[in-house]
Formats: C-alpha cells, structure tokens, sequence
C-alpha cells in the first residue's frame, strides 16, 4: 500500500456522526460527571484552597492580613488569584471552587471521550480507561493529578493540554 493510501489517524472521525451520536457525546460526559465526583469526592478547604486564600482575601481588602509576610508574597498562580478574587465579587468563594471543579471534570472527561474515539474509534476504550483511573488514581511525576478531591489551577490545564493532543492528532 503506497503511503498515499495509508488512512490518517483522523479518518474515523471524517465519517459524519448522526445527531444522536452527537447528543451521546455530550451527554455521556455530562452524566459521568457526578460518577466521577462522587467516587473521588469533594473538599472545600484542602491544603490547596487554604494556601490560595490569603492571596485572594488580601486582593478583595487591601487592609485585611496586611503585616501578614505570606499575604504580601507573589501568588503561586496569580492568573488564578486574579479570576477567584474577580468571581468572589459575584458568588461567595466555595460555590466559585465547586463549579469550576464539576466544569473542569467535566471538562476533563469529554477531552478524553473525544481523543480516544478519535485514536480507536469506539469508546469503550473510554469507559476502561475511566474505570481503571478511577480505580487506580492518576498521580503524575510531582504528584499532580488529572483530577482530585479539590480544584486546583493544575487540573483546570488539564482539558486544555487534551484539547491541544486532540487537535494535533486531528
């Protein structure tokens, strides 16, 4: 076979997906969501959260924590402090993290459904592989995990980085 005849990695996904397909695509994720939230839990107030919060307090009033050595520091992530400190001016904080954990979950799961059924065209694939991460965590070198028990800016990339391998491979 010459390699003008080789298909693409991408050709499972030139066939064209019935509506109801692409409702499933949506859909699955969306109802995975909750699944995936309770199995691993959720905490408001983890380490994550309480180091954040003197960053995002001090921001929100300038006269509160202002001796504080640690309040008057460099954020670890300041475009995250930027963004909670601007929602807290909307929604009191521990909604701003829950909804912002179920969207990057959320997220995180449709980014995976699409690049595996764009790399082996069936998703049960998919459903394994959720299973076994599910079962066996997903701790990464540094021991940052795809996804955890509270949002931290980490896991927010996370469907970023797979929107970008999905587009690659695409």
């Amino acid at each position: 076979m010459s390699p003008s005849h080789v298909p693409s990695l991408g050709a499972a996904m030139l066939v064209e997906e019935r509506p109801w397909e692409r409702l499933w695509n949506w859909l699955a994720p969306l109802l995975l969501t909750p699944l995936v939230i309770l199995q691993l839990g959720y905490s408001y107030g983890e380490p994550n959260h309480v180091v954040y919060m003197p960053w995002v307090f001090r921001r929100l009033d300038p006269s509160l924590l202002a001796n504080d050595w640690f309040a008057n520091t460099t954020p670890a992530h300041p475009n995250a402090i930027r963004f909670l400190v601007w929602a807290q001016q909307f929604v009191p904080m521990p909604m701003v993290l829950l909804v912002l954990h179920v969207l990057s979950v959320w997220a995180v799961l449709w980014m995976a459904s699409r690049l595996v059924s764009l790399m082996f065209g069936d998703r049960k694939v998919f459903y394994a592989g959720l299973f076994l991460m599910l079962r066996w965590e997903t701790v990464a070198p540094g021991s940052n995990t795809l996804w955890g028990n509270c949002l931290v800016p980490h896991n927010v990339a996370v469907p970023i980085c797979l929107l970008a391998m999905y587009w690659v491979l695409k």
